[in-house]
């Protein structure tokens, strides 16, 4: 973020509180040029606006830790079905993984029966022990594919997990520092 970003973002939001009536036309124009000069040292500022200043920079901090979180929370996003997005959990990567073992024990329970079948029934039969060859292949090609997929999803959560609790400290961390600034300034 450049500074000259960071000191519009904070003039309009000095701006706001002057046409809210929080700051004075004396107040605001003393803020207004401590912020754009930086802090002159024959100037003393009240309380009350080095509070309002405090209050200004923490809500663009505030606002620019937002945004950055935005722009990493979209690395994680997984678009499904129609469009919908979502983003990843251990429940989800778990029940991929779950589906895959069920269904995929039931297609090899079904080969190994065609298998048998073909076996007692009709061992001389090329097309019907294709077949079963074609139901083990697809078994193991779906199993192995939502095994995968679930295990993939069970990482990207844990790594979400990971970027969110990064976020929530540095939020935190500001709020805190925030919370310092104040107690200070009363």
């Amino acid at each position: 973020m450049t500074p000259s970003i960071g000191i519009a973002d904070e003039l309009q939001k000095l701006r706001q509180l002057h046409f809210n009536g929080t700051l004075t036309d004396d107040e605001f124009t003393l803020a207004k040029s401590r912020l754009i000069n930086g802090p002159q040292p024959n100037v003393q500022l009240t309380p009350f606006i080095e509070q309002q200043l405090s209050e200004v920079r923490f809500q663009n901090e505030l606002a620019r830790i937002d945004r950055e979180w935005e722009l990493e929370r979209e690395q994680y996003q997984i678009i499904g079905a129609y469009g919908r997005i979502y983003y990843p959990s251990i429940g989800l990567g778990l029940s991929k993984l779950l589906i895959g073992v069920a269904f995929g024990a039931l297609l090899f329970g079904l080969a190994f029966t065609v298998s048998n079948m073909v076996t007692l029934f009709a061992p001389d039969s090329e097309l019907l022990t294709n077949f079963a060859k074609f139901l083990f292949s697809l078994a193991l090609t779906f199993t192995l594919f939502f095994v995968v997929n679930g295990i993939y999803l069970c990482f990207r959560a844990q790594q979400y997990s990971i970027a969110f609790k990064r976020y929530q400290q540095r939020h935190d961390k500001l709020s805190l520092q925030q919370f310092s600034t104040i107690s200070r300034l009363l």
